[in-house]
């Protein structure tokens, strides 16, 4: 151990990318985590990344674990993929300013095409170095700043282990080089897959890429003392994947969720139009087409009136997804809504609506955090993912949940005519969610997760790395 002071209680160093005042899902794991360690009595020190990189700010979340005096702030450092943009960008504007707009000089393009030619092989070159760029994301340039800012706190006091949620991964290859460098627990938690490994579909273009993260992968799980999961197909991949990490250090701990729950059932008002909300983000890939067929399907058949329905999208949506608000199919009505700070969307998700989640095909391992937003507000809600995915597997026990086929089908027809009828019947309700949802609250994961980290911690002397 360092020779820093050393404290009469356990610190855990958590090193969290997303953390309040930032106002992304992947906010939430761990500063709740931080606030569970916090409240039973530990050291926490957190470092994340400065403001001025964060695009949604959210400041409430900052009253989750209000102790700015715990978190230090790391700023994003030069990588040879940031220089080359910055050069490029320079080299572009001066010559924009010497060459008059709209006249290219034959001889010179001819020039160009022959250097084009010769310069082939670095071109392919540039693309590797690109590529490198990126792993094993596009945060690589806060490794070397985050890693020397856990060493300088290290040096100041004792830190009996570091914690790092990933993606991005890059915080995950922070904690583990800290926990070498200050001989200390490493904890990792996968709130997604990360490789193929563990369910993911790689988005590297270079095989070597591929390559290199797996094992960064596979060596993060072998030295880690505690790996976390959000989801059970997480772990079981990852167990299956690495078949000499003990078995006994993967644990698969949900998500949870603060929201408010209803004390009484309430029926969802027949008068008016039928409110379809999505919250959060519709990246590219995530499509509600599926929906949006199957409504005029109904509207075409009689069994659904023109605008009886309105799809509202609360948060940021794809450019595929823009166009169909744009140009919205006869009958079916939308309403987008920018990104919300989370105290207004949690209020907007408790009131009376149908509630939506999409999820590919291509992330059947993942759970989105949302959902368990959605179960304890009581809700119906209408889950667009495939039937062996991790989310239908944790939705279907709820009896106000309906799966809709995430590619276009007759069965989604079929789900949404029944909720219809039972809207238009007056028996669409929110439900009651005292009992049913107490195992989804953020104290009952966070004693889940306390459960977990306390025996790692209650040893601290020795060789704490499970080699």
């Amino acid at each position: 151990m360092n020779q820093a002071s050393r404290t009469s209680r356990p610190t855990i160093l958590m090193v969290a990318y997303h953390f309040a005042p930032e106002n992304v899902s992947g906010t939430h794991r761990s500063l709740h985590f931080a606030r569970d360690l916090h409240e039973a009595g530990y050291g926490v020190r957190v470092i994340t990344v400065s403001e001025s990189r964060i695009k949604s700010i959210d400041r409430s979340l900052s009253d989750v674990f209000p102790y700015p005096e715990s978190i230090t702030r790391v700023d994003h450092g030069s990588t040879i993929g940031s220089l080359y943009l910055s050069a490029k960008r320079s080299d572009s504007a001066q010559q924009a300013a010497t060459e008059p707009s709209g006249q290219v000089d034959p001889a010179q393009r001819a020039e160009n095409n022959r250097r084009g030619f010769l310069t082939r092989p670095l071109a392919f070159l540039k693309r590797q170095v690109a590529a490198w760029d990126v792993l094993p994301d596009e945060r690589r340039g806060w490794y070397k700043p985050a890693v020397k800012a856990g060493l300088e706190l290290g040096n100041t006091e004792r830190i009996d282990a570091v914690f790092a949620s990933g993606p991005p991964w890059t915080a995950v290859m922070v904690a583990r080089k800290l926990a070498r460098e200050l001989k200390c627990h490493l904890i990792a938690d996968f709130r997604d897959p990360w490789t193929g490994n563990t369910g993911r579909q790689t988005p590297y273009d270079a095989e070597w890429c591929h390559w290199i993260a797996k094992r960064w992968e596979q060596r993060t799980l072998r030295e880690a003392r505690l790996v976390l999961f959000n989801s059970p197909s997480i772990m079981e991949a990852a167990g299956r994947s690495s078949g000499a990490v003990n078995a006994s250090k993967l644990r698969s701990i949900p998500n949870g969720s603060d929201m408010r729950r209803r004390e009484f059932e309430s029926p969802i008002a027949a008068e008016g139009q039928l409110r379809i909300r999505h919250f959060g983000n519709l990246y590219r890939g995530r499509s509600v087409q599926p929906l949006v067929s199957a409504l005029q399907a109904l509207i075409r058949d009689g069994s659904l009136e023109p605008g009886e329905v309105c799809v509202e999208l609360i948060g940021r949506i794809a450019a595929e997804v823009q166009e169909l608000v744009a140009s919205p199919p006869d009958g079916v009505e939308f309403r987008a809504v920018p990104t919300l700070p989370y105290t207004e969307a949690a209020e907007l998700m408790m009131e009376p609506a149908v509630l939506l989640v999409v999820q590919p095909s291509n992330l059947n391992v993942q759970i989105p955090t949302k959902l368990y937003d959605y179960l304890c507000t009581g809700n119906p809600a209408l889950v667009m993912a495939a039937e062996d995915s991790a989310t239908w597997a944790a939705a279907r026990s709820f009896g106000r949940c309906a799966r809709l086929h995430p590619a276009e089908s007759t069965s989604n027809e079929d789900v949404l005519r029944k909720l219809v009828d039972s809207w238009r019947s007056g028996n669409l309700k929110q439900e009651r969610t005292v009992e049913d949802t107490e195992a989804l609250s953020k104290k009952a994961v966070g004693e889940m997760f306390l459960g977990a980290v306390a025996p790692i911690l209650r040893n601290q002397t020795g060789d704490s790395r499970d080699r």
